[in-house]
């Protein structure tokens, strides 16, 4: 049986939509996927229905990013179809904290003379959980770097813009995951 056990969709940093991710899955002959993306399961349910579709399992997931020892490390989390939205809560602190990221990350770059806006970020987002990669898209498109690398390792990780994320320890994403089937 293939299987890919960590993928990302539009929900998170992924590329494609669910039912892209699925449609893909089933044209590369993989006979399930696991849809984990970062801190949200926003894609499962549309990636259930194309799987149903199209023939394809799909197993709920989530990847939570957690403070190990100062690093981060990112812990996978795997879920009954039956239990997967009871984490839904544990997202409310994690996305609070994610948009006063985003945040004080425009602020800063507005600050070296970068035109960029929140608004815009979140629009490259297109209804998933927003993050610097959405960012990235826009000062790309703007010009100010000719692709992801360039603006991670040029503007983003820049010691006057970055901002730190804030993370859990991994015995409460850890505790989350169990608690929630």
């Amino acid at each position: 049986m293939m299987v890919d056990m960590h993928t990302h969709t539009t929900a998170s940093d992924g590329s494609l939509s669910p039912d892209e991710l699925v449609v893909t899955a089933a044209r590369m002959g993989l006979e399930a996927v696991g849809i984990t993306d970062h801190d949200t399961i926003g894609g499962v349910e549309e990636a259930i229905e194309a799987g149903r579709k199209y023939g394809i399992g799909i197993l709920a997931g989530v990847e939570l990013g957690v403070d190990h020892e100062g690093k981060e490390t990112h812990i996978l989390g795997y879920f009954s179809h039956l239990n997967y939205k009871r984490i839904n809560g544990y997202f409310d602190w994690i996305l609070e904290k994610r948009h006063e990221r985003n945040r004080k990350l425009v602020q800063n770059l507005n600050k070296k003379g970068y035109d960029v806006s929140v608004e815009e970020m979140y629009e490259k987002a297109a209804g998933g959980t927003p993050g610097r990669p959405h960012l990235a898209k826009c000062l790309i498109e703007k010009g100010y770097a000719k692709d992801i690398n360039e603006v991670f390792e040029k503007i983003l990780l820049h010691r006057d813009i970055y901002v730190p994320r804030e993370k859990t320890k991994p015995e409460s994403a850890i505790r989350e995951i169990l608690t929630n089937g």
